[in-house]
């Protein structure tokens, strides 16, 4: 009896709720975020990739692609990443 009592209670209470909004979710790819938040910007020398970072490299980082074609994949201080100001796009 006190079942059914409280089954009664919680179908007139859930009727008188609105119903939920929908959520809209919106997926950002990693690449875009990491467009937003990058703040170090590098260049290889050799190819001109740029390299977006929110952290600033630490120690020696060079471009793997050049270090591969040009010295069969041992690192060169020919292709080290060199600091600039801003990514021009």
């Amino acid at each position: 009896m006190q079942l059914d009592f409280f089954r009664q209670l919680s179908t007139r209470l859930r009727s008188a709720l609105p119903a939920p909004a929908p959520v809209l979710l919106v997926e950002k790819s990693a690449a875009a975020d990491l467009q937003e938040t990058a703040r170090h910007f590098y260049r290889c020398p050799a190819c001109a990739t740029v390299l977006r970072r929110v952290r600033p490299l630490r120690g020696k980082s060079a471009c793997l692609a050049c270090c591969r074609q040009h010295m069969g994949g041992s690192y060169s201080n020919r292709f080290r990443f060199v600091k600039i100001a801003a990514a021009a796009d």
